[in-house]
Parts: C-alpha cells; structure tokens; sequence
C-alpha cells in the first residue's frame, strides 16, 4: 500500500509474482501475537522519513498521524514491543525485502505512463476537498479560515460530505433545486472517493509493457495479495471526472451563496 499524500513519500513493496514463497511468508505472515514484520518494517521507513534518532521520537511522531495507520495496515507503535521486535526478529526479512525492492526500480521506467498519472488523481482530490471546503463555508456562514480550521479537523470523507449535507438540510428550502444540486453532488463525490482510495492507497505494480500497471492489495486475514489490473483510460477517466466534479463544487458553493446572501432594500 502507498502512503497517503501526506505520508511524506512512496512506499511501495513488490507484487506477489515476484516474492518467493518463503520470502513473502517472512514479510507478511511472520506472526508474534500481533505485531507482524510488516510493522516493524513501517517503522523503520518512517524513522529514515522523518530522522527520528530515537525510539522515543519514533514512537511520538508515528503515533501523532494515526490517521494514517489504517491505510498503512498498522496501528500505533509501543515502543518496548518495538524494541523487543528490533532485538528479536531475523534481519533477513528486511534484507530481502530490499534487495526484491532494489531490483524492481526500473519498473518505473516502463509504467510511466501510469506512475505520471497517479499524482495527478491525488492533486485533483484535494483540489476538490478544497472545493468542497468553500461549499462547507458559505453554509456555515463563516469565512475560509475558520470553514478550513473544522473542516479539515474532520478526517474522514464521509464524515465531511454529512456536515455539508446537514446544514444543506438545515437551511435551503425542502424539494428546492440547490438541495438537488448538493444532494447529486455529493453522491457523485462518495462514489469518485471509492475508486480515489483504491488507487492512492493500494500497491502500485508496473509490468514490463509501457503503460501497464496493476493496483494490489494486501488482504490481511488471509495473508495474501490481490492483484488488479488498471488500464490508464480507467486513470485519465477519473481524472477527467474530479476536475468536473471540482468545477461543480465551485459554481454550486457560487450559487449557494448568493441564495444566502440577503438582498439590501432599495433606497
């Protein structure tokens, strides 16, 4: 899986076709308890990431974006079972793991045109967040930065397209056509989050021929990876829609407003 476009960088571990089967039951299935090598693994990319130069600032900064730790597979980080992993675990897993990662590089030499697309789809979902913010902040009522400072705090997509549609509900007549607008709107924007998440935080897996690529998943009850192909007219359609979508928001959050803004009585 991918870090999330505020994870600071790419992570991206190699497809299951390319992992020997031992090597692939070290990396993902080397169980104790619950602290798989795979979490062990995050933390060390993390703490190259961020400099961290102890296991207690390792421990606080991972911690600190827990919002993350799902998308990554993980959860928080103690750091005497860190410690423990670190002094027990075979240092072959990560070797290998490196070493499968060193020899795939060039893949993104033949996917580019697939690898060029991905950051687009991440720059057009947040330009539509912030689209979506302005929309938040004329129902509100309140100007840009306080709408950014809730709004934002809010983590969760869905949980963001509620707050708009209740205070949709709360202030534009029932049955009226900018209740349908936001309504429509805000639908089009849950299913276009769907295939957003799919493809910015799965396993991204470049095949030999320019453009191919496949989205792969880790499944984690059953300890295997899933792979899907991905056809770059699948990208650049999804593309195409969040820039319609952001447009919309745009003129909606426009229109809102001026059916808020009350009219001055005429002198």
């Amino acid at each position: 899986m991918a870090l999330c476009e505020r994870g600071r960088g790419p992570l991206s571990p190699p497809g299951e076709s390319s992992i020997p089967r031992s090597r692939s039951a070290g990396l993902f299935a080397y169980y104790v308890k619950s602290f798989t090598s795979w979490n062990p693994l995050l933390a060390l990319v993390y703490a190259q990431f961020s400099s961290a130069v102890s296991l207690r600032g390792l421990e606080a900064g991972w911690n600190a974006n827990r919002q993350h730790h799902y998308h990554l597979g993980s959860g928080p980080l103690v750091r005497s079972t860190l410690a423990d992993a670190s002094k027990r675990r075979p240092v072959a897993v990560f070797a290998e793991t490196f070493s499968l990662l060193a020899s795939q590089l060039d893949q993104l030499h033949h996917g580019g045109a697939v690898a060029s697309r991905l950051p687009i789809v991440t720059a057009e979902w947040s330009a539509l967040e912030w689209r979506l913010c302005d929309l938040f902040g004329v129902l509100l009522g309140t100007d840009r930065g306080r709408a950014e400072a809730v709004f934002f705090t809010v983590r969760s997509n869905r949980s963001r397209c509620e707050a708009v549609e209740s205070l949709a509900t709360l202030l534009l007549p029932e049955g009226s056509e900018l209740r349908h607008r936001i309504d429509r709107i805000l639908r089009r924007i849950g299913k276009a989050a769907s295939r957003r998440n799919s493809m910015a935080h799965s396993i991204w897996h470049f095949g030999e021929a320019q453009g191919s690529g496949s989205a792969i998943s880790f499944e984690r009850y059953s300890g295997t990876l899933r792979s899907v192909p991905i056809d770059i007219t699948e990208l650049d359609q999804l593309i195409s829609q969040l820039r319609i979508l952001r447009k919309n928001t745009h003129a909606l959050a426009i229109a809102v407003k001026e059916f808020l803004t009350p009219v001055s009585p005429s002198p």
